[in-house]
This record gives C-alpha cells, structure tokens and sequence, in this order.
C-alpha cells in the first residue's frame, strides 16, 4: 500500500513537473529582436507593433494575441492580396515554425494597435504582452519608431497631370502658380469633381456646407490634421482641423462647419442616438402600396 501511494505521489508530481514546463515552454522558446511601434499623430484610429519572433525550439508555436496599456483593442493581423489591392485582414493566430524565425512587418503580419490610449509622439517606448497558444506570455519593451513614407503627393507632382490622382491635384492646388491652377482646375472639372459651390467660392475664398471636399482643399490647402470614421459600407465621416475652423466631411461633401477657437474641440463624429427609436414613417406611393 505504501509502495502505491509513493508511486502515485511521484507520478503527481511528475505531471505537475511536466505541465509546469509546458506552460512555460512557449514563451521561454521565444526570442524577440527589434521590436518597434509606429509613431503615429494623436488623431490617428490605430497604430502597428512590428518585430522578429524566433523559436529555438523543435516544435511549432502560435502567438494567439497581445495586450498593451497604450490601445482600446490589440489584434493581429496581416495583409492579403485581392486582384491589384492589399487588403488587411485579423488573424487569430501566427504560426512561428520550429527552429524557425517569421518577421512582422508593414504589410505583412503585424499586431494592430486599435485606438491608441496615449499620444505616441511623446512617448520613447511602451510594454507589449505576447499571448500564446499554451496559455503562457512573455512581456517585452518595444520603442516608439517614426516609419518614413515615400512622399506620395511630392512623386505624384512629377506625373502628367492626367496621371496625377484626384486627391493630390485638390490639396496641389492651392500651393502652385496661376498658370498651373488653371490647368488643375481644368483637369478636375473634367472630372466632374467640383459643385458649382466649388467654383464660386474659390472666388471668395470662403468654405461652407455643400462644398465639395476637393473644393475645401484648394481653397484653404491641406488641414492641419483629419479624423475619420467609417459610419457604414462605403460612408465615412472625417473631421478637418483648420486654424480658424473644423469642417465635417461625409461622402466628399462639407456638411458641417465650427468656428475653432481656443477651449473648443473637434465634433463629435458619431452623434449617439436615442434610447428609443421613433417608428419608420410610412408613405403611400402613387400606386397606392406603403412604402417605407
């Protein structure tokens, strides 16, 4: 009897031994190397952490997810190619081969930092928890990076203009000669892109609701910093922050306008909505069936 008891007490704590080291064997088969975090402004909606796993182990390991003080939401994600267009996509794990290193990049895999809790240009570093399969985690610092990006518009100026895109002839437009205004103006008329709004108040320099977005641009420039959100498929609101106003943007159309003074701040981009709903009104086609 006492031979089975010491030979069940060994076997407990052989088991408790074994999954002990289990717990632990992902995180300490880990090895990060140059981890780093975007800087982006504090209007930003999200940020990317980026880095090098190796495991020194014989087995493969999945990263799980992450957590971080600085963002509401951590995810992991990576990049995908439809047709001519990389598209991002959440994963809900990334394997890291035995024996094996895998790099998260820019666009590639990375852990996406979902609105960020603290202002990341005043920031040197911040801590990042890995989360794996088996349960364990591993802490690591990651510094805060500002990742250069080819200067878009600058390249954009070396086209033809019929080759220039949309975008970067409305923000160009305010900032070359008249000669090079004209021809813009032309081009983006040619692109039905401007309201007769547009058109008037270039003349007067004055931006209001029912211009267009491109019309906002070349008449005040580029804004000091832009917010948006997507309120459903293909519908975004963005709020334009300009020394002497805010200009709320929806569908490429100037539907708001808020002088900017001193104590005041951006609106609101998602106005909250009642606690009860009022019924949907009911209208009688000419047909005579309701429509709603």
């Amino acid at each position: 009897m006492n031979l089975f008891k010491k030979t069940l007490k060994l076997l407990m704590v052989s088991m408790l031994f074994f999954t002990n080291f289990s717990y632990a064997n992902n995180s300490d088969n880990i090895t990060v190397k140059n981890p780093f975090v975007r800087e982006v402004p504090p209007v930003a909606m999200a940020t990317a952490a980026f880095m090098t796993l190796h495991n020194k182990s014989s087995k493969d390991i999945y990263l799980v997810g992450a957590k971080s003080s600085i963002a509401t939401t951590v995810e992991l994600h990576t990049h995908i190619r439809v047709g001519k267009v990389l598209k991002m996509r959440q994963v809900d794990k990334i394997k890291i081969p035995a024996n094996s290193s895998v790099k998260l990049k820019p666009g590639h895999l990375h852990i996406m930092l979902i609105e960020p809790t603290a202002d990341l240009t005043k920031l040197k570093k911040t801590s990042i928890t890995l989360l794996f399969k088996d349960g364990s985690s591993q802490l690591i610092k990651a510094p805060i990076k500002s990742v250069k990006r080819p200067n878009m518009q600058k390249m954009s100026h070396n086209l033809p203009l019929k080759k220039q895109r949309t975008l970067d002839l409305c923000v160009n437009y305010s900032s070359v000669n008249e000669s090079k205004k004209k021809a813009i103006l032309t081009e983006l008329t040619a692109r039905n892109q401007l309201s007769e709004k547009d058109m008037d108040n270039l003349k007067t320099r004055v931006v209001e609701p029912s211009n267009t977005m491109c019309g906002m641009y070349m008449i005040l420039g580029k804004p000091m910093q832009e917010k948006s959100r997507q309120l459903r498929v293909m519908v975004f609101k963005t709020v334009h922050v300009y020394p002497k106003n805010y200009f709320v943007t929806q569908m490429g159309m100037v539907v708001e306008k808020h002088q900017r003074t001193k104590d005041s701040v951006p609106p609101s981009l998602v106005k909250s909505l009642p606690k009860t709903q009022a019924p949907p009104v009911k209208f009688i086609s000419p047909g005579g069936r309701p429509m709603h």
